[in-house]
C-alpha cells in the first residue's frame, strides 16, 4: 500500500463518501495516467435516492437564487464622481491640459480602479 517514494498514499489519493444509502461497488488505481503525483483513482457507487418533489425544489432554489441576488447586489462597488463632466480649453497638438477629477468609493467593497 506503499509508494516507490515508501510513504502511505494520501487523502486525495482516495474517494470518501458518506451517506446511508451509499455502498461502494468498485475501486480502481489508475497508474498509467500521471498527469499529477498523486494516483488517479475512480470508484463506482450503487445509491438510492430519494424522489425529489419537484414543486417544492424550484421554490427553494428560487428562495436561493434570490438571496445570492441579493448578496451579490450588496458586494457590488459603487463610486461617486464630483462631476459627470470635464471640459478642456482649446485642445492644441502637443499642448497637455490637465483637469481634476475626485473619485470616492461609496460602496462596502474595494472598488478597482
Amino acid at each position: 500500500m506503499f509508494s516507490e517514494k515508501n510513504r502511505a498514499p494520501a487523502w486525495c489519493d482516495r474517494i470518501l463518501w458518506r451517506g446511508d444509502g451509499m455502498q461502494q461497488v468498485e475501486y480502481r488505481s489508475h497508474p498509467k495516467l500521471n498527469i499529477s503525483d498523486h494516483k488517479a483513482v475512480s470508484s463506482l457507487f450503487d445509491s438510492q435516492i430519494r424522489v425529489i418533489d419537484a414543486v417544492k425544489y424550484r421554490k427553494v432554489h428560487e428562495d436561493v437564487m434570490k438571496k445570492l441576488d441579493k448578496l451579490e447586489n450588496e458586494f457590488l462597488p459603487q463610486v461617486m464622481v464630483d462631476n459627470t463632466e470635464v471640459i478642456f480649453e482649446t485642445v492644441r497638438y502637443l499642448e497637455s491640459q490637465t483637469k481634476d477629477l475626485i473619485i470616492a468609493n461609496t460602496g462596502q467593497v474595494l472598488a478597482h480602479l
